[in-house]
């Protein structure tokens, strides 16, 4: 038997007697069967009469008018399905081969994905651009129990502090997606591509560009593993954003603080090295990078001017240079504080003396977007039989 489609093609040669015997039993039965081929063939029949007794010099004229009429229909389904297979073999070479910047099923979905991102953002839809933090944490690097309740107490924190400064600052204003671009494909990610340019196979990247008021902010959405479901954004805009910069700042301060957190398999030396000049053990050098650190951590004596602590310190932690040989800082996070919307961080800072025995200084403060934040708890020093007395006194003079 054979189709509609079939008998179209056909219908010419079968009213001329030009087809064979299977295809004219065929389209017998088919005819028989199917009132739209019957009509087709019975007009066809009918022009082709009209046209025999109208004139003998052209019986076929309306007869071949259709059969052009089918051929150029036919010419024209066949460059279209050309014009399929190129456009099909142009995105199987672009999935195949990323590097050639062809257009690719995984480059259009990440596309989609990074204007979702910033759709979310500007719709108050704030968990999924968390998520995208979370995704990568518990499906690649894994963490422990502890910092999995972490995650999970900041990611609501976080996301309430989004919708808060959302309401604040953007609520009702006008916005649109002004471009999407590659930022780049298969060769780097945005860190690595300003830090160090180490190549990473599996990183890929959109520039979205919105236009909210008349001002233009970039989002650089950095896809990681080849799965638009693991990301990360990095802002930019120009500083003439006045009314919701500082809007924008702290949204972009949230997110980044989440994801550092629960990406950096090193957080306690971020938090170690985020007012610090260079992360030293080496005593001699610790008074020029640990005043800043410490006057985060350690809060000055009622009264007393960020100057006079400043230089009180300095002078301090060079007579502790003097009376010992090493010195180590380790962190440890607790838990979340979600009243305080901050880290509850401890501090461990050991110090050796010059015969070798050792102290070590446990200290509590909090720690969140805007840094160190020190805690009324007490400072708590000790130190093995056999430590330099006069050190210790230093220790404790010095808090």
């Amino acid at each position: 038997m054979i189709d509609c489609v079939k008998a179209e093609q056909i219908m010419s040669d079968y009213i001329l007697g030009l087809t064979d015997k299977e295809e004219t039993f065929d389209m017998d039965a088919h005819i028989h069967t199917c009132e739209k081929c019957r009509k087709y063939y019975e007009d066809l029949k009918k022009a082709d009469k009209e046209m025999s007794e109208k004139s003998e010099t052209e019986p076929f004229k309306k007869v071949n008018k259709v059969i052009r009429k089918q051929k150029k229909n036919k010419w024209i389904a066949l460059i279209l399905a050309v014009i399929f297979a190129m456009a099909l073999a142009v995105i199987v070479i672009g999935e195949f081969f990323p590097n050639t910047g062809l257009p690719s099923i995984t480059r259009l979905s990440y596309k989609k994905k990074a204007k979702n991102i910033v759709e979310d953002m500007f719709n108050n839809n704030m968990e999924p651009m968390l998520w995208g933090a979370v995704n990568i944490a518990s499906g690649t690097y894994g963490y422990s129990e502890t910092k999995a309740v972490n995650v999970k107490d900041m990611f609501n924190d976080y996301t309430h502090q989004l919708n808060s400064i959302y309401d604040r600052y953007l609520a009702g204003r006008k916005w649109s997606i002004k471009e999407i671009k590659v930022a780049y494909e298969n060769s780097f990610s945005y860190k690595s591509l300003i830090n160090n340019g180490n190549q990473n196979p599996n990183h890929m990247g959109y520039t979205v560009t919105a236009t909210i008021g008349i001002e233009d902010i970039e989002f650089d959405i950095i896809f990681y593993f080849y799965s638009p479901d693991y990301y990360d954004i990095y802002f930019s805009y120009t500083e003439d954003i006045l009314e919701y910069k500082e809007g924008i700042e702290k949204i972009y301060n949230l997110i980044n603080h989440f994801y550092r957190y629960v990406w950096d398999i090193d957080y306690m030396q971020y938090i170690l090295n985020d007012r610090m000049v260079d992360n030293k053990t080496v005593l001699d050098d610790m008074y020029d990078n640990y005043v800043p650190f410490l006057k985060g951590v350690y809060a000055p004596k009622q009264g007393a001017d960020d100057i006079t602590y400043t230089d009180e310190l300095n002078e301090k932690l060079k007579e502790i240079k003097g009376t010992s040989i090493t010195e180590h800082i380790d962190m440890q996070i607790r838990d979340y504080n979600i009243d305080k919307h901050a880290l509850n961080v401890q501090m461990i800072w050991q110090i050796t003396d010059i015969n070798g025995y050792k102290a070590i200084m446990i200290k509590n403060f909090l720690y969140d977007v805007d840094g160190y934040h020190p805690t009324d708890d007490l400072v708590e020093i000790i130190a093995v039989d056999g430590f330099d007395a006069k050190l210790f006194r230093k220790l404790e003079e010095l808090f």
